[in-house]
C-alpha cells in the first residue's frame, strides 16, 4: 500500500483518518499525501509506535489537522510535561480512560468528563472514541459536544467484551448522556 493508490481515486473524501498501519513511516507518508491533495487529515498512534518512533509520531500528530493519543502515549511523546496546546488550526485529543479526555484547539484546553460505567473489557474504547468524535464532527456537532458524545461512546464500549461487539449504537450513547 502506497500513497500512489490515492491517484486512482476519482473523488477523494474531504477528510481521511490515517491509522498507524503498524508502520509510523507509512502513516506519515499517507498524512502528507492526503494533505497535499487537500484532504483534512486525522491521525492517531499506538503505544509501540510512540515508543519506537517517537520523533516521527510526534511530527505526524503535529501536521495532522486532528490527532489523537491516549494519556500514556502523551507522556511518551511529550515527556510528561504539561502540554500547552497545538498549532493554530489544529486539534489534538488526549483520551484519559475513565477520566474522560482533553481537547486542545490551538492553545485552548477543554476537559471532557468521563462517564461512570462498570468496566468489563477496555478493548476498542479508544478507537470507538476516535470514530465517534469524527462521526459527530462530520454530522455538524461542535467540537466539545462531539467529544462529550465520544467519551460516552468509549465508556459504553468498555461494558461489553470484544472490540467489535462492544461498539455502542448511537441511541445507547444518547441514553447514557441523558442520565
Amino acid at each position: 500500500m502506497t500513497p500512489a493508490l490515492l491517484d486512482s481515486i476519482e473523488h477523494l473524501p474531504s477528510a481521511a483518518y490515517c491509522v498507524p498501519f503498524l508502520d509510523a513511516h507509512l502513516q506519515r507518508t499517507f498524512v502528507d499525501a492526503l494533505a497535499a491533495r487537500g484532504c483534512l487529515t486525522i491521525a492517531s498512534t499506538y503505544g509501540k509506535a510512540a515508543r519506537n518512533d517517537t520523533e516521527l509520531v510526534r511530527s505526524t500528530l503535529a501536521v495532522a489537522d486532528l490527532s489523537f493519543c491516549n494519556a500514556d502515549e502523551e507522556g511518551v511523546l511529550f515527556g510528561g510535561h504539561a502540554f500547552t496546546g497545538v498549532e493554530a488550526g489544529h486539534v489534538r485529543v488526549v483520551t484519559r480512560g475513565a477520566q474522560g479526555a482533553t481537547v486542545w484547539q490551538g492553545d485552548h484546553r477543554t476537559d471532557i468528563a468521563g462517564q461512570r460505567v462498570e468496566v468489563l473489557d477496555p478493548t476498542g474504547a479508544g478507537d470507538t472514541f476516535c470514530g465517534a468524535l469524527c462521526s459527530r464532527i462530520a454530522a455538524g456537532d461542535a467540537l466539545a459536544e462531539a467529544a462529550r458524545f465520544a467519551s460516552a461512546a468509549g465508556a459504553l464500549c468498555t461494558t461489553v467484551a470484544g472490540a467489535v461487539p462492544s461498539i455502542p449504537h448511537r441511541s445507547a450513547v444518547e441514553e447514557l448522556l441523558a442520565r
